[in-house]
Parts: C-alpha cells; sequence; structure tokens
C-alpha cells in the first residue's frame, strides 16, 4: 500500500495518491481497467505482465463517467470527462509524462478565447472570466484556481470534489457577490439588470462594492425624468466594466474625451436631445476670482439624481447641501459650525457678500443685516444669474448696467423706443422700481448704453456704483451733483430714500424749488 500511494512516474502521484492534498486516490481499475478490477485484485492475466502498459478508460467510475480515448505513442488522454468543461462537452487533451499539461487551465482557461481554444465557455462563464476589451463582467483571475474559488468549493486542481460529476458552488453561490436579496440571478440567463448591481444590496465584486444608483431617484429626479432615458443612453454595458475602480466613467465613446465637460456638452450642446433651451448650452462655473469658466459639472452635479432639485449632489466640497426650493435654497443665514450651507454660497470666499465663512469654523462670522435692496437678496439668485453667458453664474448682461436695470433702469411696463430710452429694456422689479429715470430731464432721452456712465453721474457716484458691475455699495443713492445744479451751493443735495424699499424725495436740488414729487410717482 505504502509504495502504490508513492508511485511517482509521471502523472501518477497526482492521480493515485492519498499523501497530498490535491491527490485523487483513484485506484487502479479506473484506468486500467482491462487488466485489474482493484488495486488488489488482477482480472486479466494476459494483460497484466505483456510488457505494455494497458489503459482503458471504459464505463464509470462511481457516478463518474470514465469514458476517454488514450494514446499509447505521445501517450495522451482525450474526450475524458476528468479533463472536460465540467459538461462533458468540450474536452482538453492532458499528457500523461507532463504534469502540468492537467492543470486547471487546460480545462477552464479563459485566454485567448473563450469558445475558440478554451473550453470554459457554458452559460455565464464568459461574462465572469472574460478579459478581453468588450468584457462587462468581473474579470476573474483566469486559467488558475483563484478564480474557480470565488464561485465554487475547490482549493487545488484534483481536490476530491473537483471530478465528481457534480457542480459544486461555494456557500451563498451567486449571493456571494450579487447580494441584493430582491433580485434573482439565473446562470442561464444572461447578464443581470444594472440595478440589481447598483440598486438595494450593493453587489461586492473583487472587495469593491458597487456605487449606489437609486433607479427610483434616477427615474424622477435624474437623467431618467428626460425621455426615458436609460444606464444604457450613457454608459456602454458591454465595455470593460468592473475592474475595481471607481469613479473611472466607464462612458460610451461618443461622449466626448472623457472629461466631464464635454461628456455633458454632448447632449446639452445638441438641441436634437435636449429640447428645453433653458437646459441647452450650459456653462460650467469659474474655479478662482477672474478665472475662466473651469470648473466641472460633476462638482455640484450627478446625473444620477439626488433628493436636491437640478441633480444637485447631496455633499458639495465636504459640505452638506439641502437644495429643495429654488427660491430660497441659494442662501442661507443659519451658520453651521461657522459655515453657510446654502448652494451658492458653500465654495464663495471671495465675493463681496453671501460668502461661505468669514472666519474660521466655529468662529465668529458676520453677515449682512438686511437685504440690500435689489442686490444682495438671499433668493431667486437665478434671475440675474443663470447657467449661461461667458461662465455659469455669471450677472446677467456680462455685469453691465442693461443687464439688471435696463438704461436709463425703467417702471415695469415701459415700452422703449428709438428715441425713447431704446435701451430701457427691463423694469425693475423692486418697489417703486424704475422711477422717474425716463421723464425728461433727468436723462436724455437718446441715451444709449454705450455712453457707459456718463448718464448718471449727476446723480450718481461711481463710488456708490461703479461702471461695470461691480457690487454696489451704500448709500445707493449719492446725490453730488455740481453746483450748478445746486440750489443752495453751500448745502449739499440730498435724496431721502434707498435704493428699494423706501421711495424718498431729492432736495436742495436746483430742478426743484422744494422736495421734489416722490420718486416713484413723476
Amino acid at each position: 500500500t505504502a509504495s502504490f500511494n508513492t508511485m511517482s512516474t509521471n502523472s501518477h502521484f497526482r492521480h493515485v495518491s492519498n499523501l497530498i492534498a490535491s491527490g485523487k486516490g483513484y485506484t487502479c481499475d479506473y484506468c486500467h481497467s482491462a487488466t485489474v478490477s482493484s488495486n488488489t485484485a488482477v482480472s486479466n492475466t494476459a494483460n497484466h505482465v505483456n510488457g505494455v502498459a494497458d489503459v482503458s478508460l471504459t464505463g464509470t467510475y462511481g457516478s463518474l463517467p470514465v469514458n476517454g480515448t488514450w494514446s499509447a505513442g505521445p501517450a495522451t488522454c482525450a474526450t475524458s470527462y476528468c479533463h472536460s468543461d465540467g459538461k462533458g462537452v468540450n474536452y482538453a487533451t492532458a499528457t500523461w509524462t507532463n504534469k502540468s499539461s492537467g492543470y486547471c487551465g487546460t480545462c477552464h482557461a479563459t485566454s485567448p478565447a473563450i469558445g475558440g481554444a478554451s473550453l470554459i465557455n457554458t452559460n455565464a462563464h464568459f461574462a465572469h472570466f472574460s478579459s478581453t476589451a468588450n468584457s462587462y463582467g468581473p474579470m476573474l483571475t483566469q486559467a488558475n484556481t483563484n478564480g474557480c474559488a470565488a464561485c465554487h468549493t475547490y482549493t487545488g486542481e484534483l481536490q476530491g470534489t473537483h471530478v465528481d460529476g457534480a457542480i459544486n458552488l461555494a456557500a451563498g453561490g451567486c449571493t456571494t457577490c450579487h447580494k441584493n436579496a430582491t433580485t434573482t440571478y439565473t446562470w442561464t440567463a444572461g447578464r443581470v439588470t444594472c440595478a440589481s448591481c447598483h440598486d438595494g444590496t450593493l453587489s461586492v465584486i473583487k472587495s469593491t462594492t458597487a456605487p449606489r444608483i437609486d433607479q427610483a431617484l434616477f427615474t424622477s429626479n435624474g437623467h431618467g425624468q428626460f425621455n426615458s432615458f436609460g444606464c444604457t443612453d450613457c454608459h456602454n454595458n458591454s465595455g470593460r466594466h468592473i475592474n475595481g475602480v471607481l469613479g473611472d466613467k466607464r462612458l460610451l465613446s461618443g461622449l466626448g474625451s472623457g472629461s466631464d465637460i464635454t461628456e455633458c456638452t454632448y447632449c446639452h450642446n445638441n438641441s436634437g436631445i435636449v429640447t428645453n433651451p433653458v437646459r441647452q448650452n450650459m456653462k460650467p462655473h469659474v474655479t478662482a476670482k477672474g478665472s475662466g469658466p473651469t470648473g466641472l459639472c460633476n462638482e455640484c452635479h450627478t446625473p444620477h439624481g439626488t433628493t436636491n432639485l437640478s441633480m444637485v449632489k447631496l455633499t458639495i466640497r465636504g459640505k452638506t447641501i439641502v437644495f429643495t426650493n429654488r427660491s430660497t435654497g441659494f442662501i442661507s443665514k443659519v451658520a453651521v459650525n461657522g459655515y453657510y450651507l446654502g448652494l451658492c454660497q458653500v465654495c464663495h470666499t471671495n465675493t463681496l457678500v453671501f460668502q461661505n465663512t468669514t472666519g474660521t469654523s466655529g468662529g465668529t462670522v458676520t453677515r449682512p443685516t438686511a437685504a440690500l435692496g435689489g442686490h444682495y437678496n438671499d433668493r431667486n439668485c437665478w434671475s440675474c444669474h443663470d447657467h449661461k453667458g461667458v461662465y455659469a453664474f455669471e450677472p446677467a448682461g456680462g455685469g453691465s448696467c442693461n443687464g439688471c436695470h435696463g438704461y436709463p433702469p425703467a417702471a415695469p411696463g415701459f415700452t422703449p423706443s428709438v428715441g425713447n430710452y431704446v435701451d430701457a429694456t427691463k423694469g425693475e422689479d423692486f418697489t417703486g422700481g424704475g422711477g422717474a429715470h425716463t421723464v425728461a430731464g433727468h436723462i436724455k432721452p437718446t441715451a444709449l448704453q454705450s455712453e457707459g456712465w456718463i448718464n448718471c453721474t449727476n446723480c450718481h457716484t461711481s463710488s456708490s456704483h461703479a461702471q461695470g458691475g461691480v457690487p454696489p455699495k451704500r448709500p445707493f443713492i449719492n446725490i453730488t451733483s455740481p453746483d450748478t445744479y445746486r440750489f443752495n451751493p453751500a448745502k449739499p443735495t440730498s435724496y431721502s430714500g434707498d435704493h428699494s424699499s423706501t421711495v424718498g424725495t431729492c432736495s436742495n436740488v436746483s430742478c426743484h424749488f422744494k422736495a421734489s414729487p416722490i420718486w416713484n410717482r413723476p
């Protein structure tokens, strides 16, 4: 018995030895059934000592079909279930004098191609093992035991349960990786859905957890709400998919070079795809004061949707963002650990007002006390700062006077025409808006925006509202007329109101020999 178990010629040790974990412990009659009936019984004495190694691979071994063809010259074993794809359909040819010829790679190789020289082409093996460029599966390690052990109870190329006629799955089966308990995984049914891995209980492949894509949010708040877009409208589900690298955006080649901006503009700059003009030709934001539009769309948005409006991310620069109201969600007046987390504030450090903080975390933070007229209000930022222009949220009109006010500012409903304040195209939307700007005598009817600040200086100084869009400072009304416009040159002119909530009158102006009419009642 001892000498039998230690037979070491050629591949005997791999097949018959019980002394190693990878040994099968097969008895002699498994391969020599024409000569012996067991390890100790000779059934055909004529074949026993005839000087020939009589090999016969017929019949069964327990429940295992033996079969196979032995070629003595090259010493090869072919069409044997032991060296098949597990189904007894595709076979490898093992060479008795070369132990490595019977390793996993000879039967279950995945390179160069499954279904060609490789044999493990049944059901979903291709999806799990293929390493070709168009693989969409996990690319389990090919041609060795590590890949097999991901699904099968198997530790060595000749372990006991390996060639027993059964398909031995590891505990948990498919749910070892596919953990979504609400999804049924069928080995013969082809590929699984995107949601089965990315929604519900997330799949874990090679110790990497699939990114969560909430299918309900995608449909209600993400791109899925438009034109019934689905995953494959942006993602190539036949391309190299599961590679253990998160965030490398395996997208269709048609969406640009891989830049976040070009991927978004591929659709948003195409009116045939994005039909709503409001969402066409949108620009990214600046990333530093005075810089160009170099920001990335995904700094603020995720195409998959969130509980925020406009696909705004839940976290921006490490700060939690709540944007569920397009009127009040832009600015917050409540500090959280010294930071103001309104959507427009969270990144701002150099703006005149509504910065994310003016101190350090936990320190004292100062804020503007009240809404300063039409400027600096804490809601509806979109009305003056849209997503277009030279860059996203550029002041309306590029910061020019007419971008916000008209030139000159006109009351709501004013109809401009050539020679009658033709540039006064926007009615002011605050109390007393526009006032008496368009009364002859204040500003000439032929005034044009191209003339710049010159038509404004009689009543406003550049320090109170600098030309070119520099944010204004209080007081907005600062009458510093030259002596020719003063009723009493020794006294200053004045205005009793402010820019918005209080509409006042002018005093000590030679145009009016007493206090002027109320500004919004010309």
